[in-house]
């Protein structure tokens, strides 16, 4: 659906730098990035460093207008140290900008990769901004605000809700978004078949638990695949096998069934 994804890996994507000062934007590798953090790897992130304790501001915004309305998704991350500034998303008609998003750093959100999707209305030509905004301190310690995978895609953010249909429970069943891409867990329903009296329960809450953590653990840009019979504990009392099972997911993000 004519959705654009930037993991920075390359270039910088969809976004240009704006800023006047000194402080800028760059794609850098100092802290490890979203895309590629499942690997121990690091990859590029869009980061703005900061060595002073000065009060500075730098921004970025799309190189391109839109008209129609778009969800903006990405991850961001304040880093550690970064206790006394904020990430703002604007959007920018007519040279006006209005604030959409502002994270506030926190003990709780520090140095730690968070998804954050947020809609943008059609009207008037507009361009999405992204600044990140340091608040003055006394000493020099070095800050950081860093923003990858963004994807912008012209449609609401809501997501899709998505289901598999019905099959065995021996049948290989593949998640159809990238694992970055999954919001809210994978639930899981199976439907006995030829129940014998003494077979009342066979773990499905265990087995949707074991589902939704295996799938977590798979690479960001990878699908999940699995076949609930492998992920069924061999001491559980589930011996009948003819089962019809589907699972129901959330996805955001660009890939869509």
């Amino acid at each position: 659906n004519n959705n654009s994804v930037s993991t920075f890996e390359e270039d910088a994507g969809d976004w240009m730098n704006v800023s006047l000062t000194n402080l800028t934007w760059k794609r850098d590798t100092s802290i490890k990035d979203h895309t590629r953090a499942v690997h121990g790897k690091r990859g590029y992130s869009m980061a703005v460093v900061h060595y002073t304790g000065t009060s500075e501001k730098a921004r970025i915004t799309t190189d391109k207008e839109f008209v129609n309305a778009i969800c903006l998704s990405f991850w961001y991350q304040i880093y550690n140290n970064s206790y006394d500034c904020s990430l703002k998303v604007f959007k920018i008609s007519g040279g006006n900008p209005t604030i959409l998003f502002t994270a506030n750093s926190n003990s709780t959100s520090l140095g730690t990769w968070i998804n954050k999707s947020v809609d943008f209305y059609g009207g008037s030509p507009f361009r999405i901004a992204l600044e990140a905004d340091f608040a003055y301190r006394k000493n020099k310690s070095v800050r950081s605000i860093l923003i990858d995978d963004t994807s912008i895609a012209f449609r609401p953010c809501q997501g899709q809700l998505m289901q598999t249909s019905c099959q065995q429970i021996n049948t290989s069943i593949t998640i159809d978004c990238e694992t970055q891409f999954l919001n809210e867990n994978i639930t899981l329903t199976v439907q006995h078949e030829n129940l014998i009296s003494n077979q009342t329960n066979c773990q499905e809450n265990s087995l949707e638990s074991r589902i939704n953590t295996y799938c977590r653990n798979f690479s960001e840009s990878e699908k999940c695949s699995f076949r609930v019979l492998d992920l069924k504990n061999g001491r559980e009392y589930c011996t009948v096998v003819n089962k019809n099972i589907s699972v129901t997911y959330h996805c955001i993000g660009k890939y869509f069934i």
